[in-house]
């Protein structure tokens, strides 16, 4: 049974549309996933499903991953963002990746974020999306539940820490 009918069938069933689900792929898994892997996702990005590049610019990514297939999103490394705040060679590659992205039509998203001056490096490189403990703490099941439905409520989002 194909992965891509498996997730479009249970979409379907609990009547989500295929837009609201990013499915992340690691860079390995799509590797030695080969042409298969890439043709259900073909498949799972033309339903509709948004696919992301989990980890990239890790220390076994290659920019071959990105070759063939249009990811909506780039994940970049933890080891990335652990170390921006320290590195120039971090800072330049950071800000290489999230132009390639850009360049690629591919959101950018940078986890782990948990101080003010590596949130700012990051939004003034243009990375599209932060997360971690500086934009928003860790939640329980139960806060984001209530979190979740106030968002739907009032249409508010976490803009920033600040």
């Amino acid at each position: 049974f194909p992965f891509a009918d498996l997730v479009t069938g249970l979409l379907a069933s609990y009547d989500i549309r295929p837009e609201r689900l990013i499915l992340e792929i690691g860079e390995t898994a799509l590797v030695d996933g080969g042409q298969v892997a890439r043709a259900q996702l073909r498949s799972l990005a033309g339903a509709g499903t948004r696919v992301a590049l989990a980890g990239f610019g890790g220390p076994r990514s290659s920019v071959t991953a990105l070759l063939g297939f249009r990811f909506a999103q780039v994940r970049l490394s933890p080891q990335l963002m652990a170390v921006l705040g320290d590195n120039a060679d971090a800072a330049y590659i950071v800000e290489s990746l999230i132009r390639m992205a850009a360049r690629m039509q591919a959101l950018t998203v940078a986890p782990g974020i948990y101080d003010k001056r590596t949130y700012q490096v990051l939004v003034d490189m243009g990375c599209d999306r932060i997360e971690g403990g500086y934009v928003h703490e860790a939640m329980d099941a139960a806060e984001l539940v209530e979190w979740l439905a106030l968002q739907n409520t009032t249409g508010a989002g976490i803009a920033g820490a600040e």
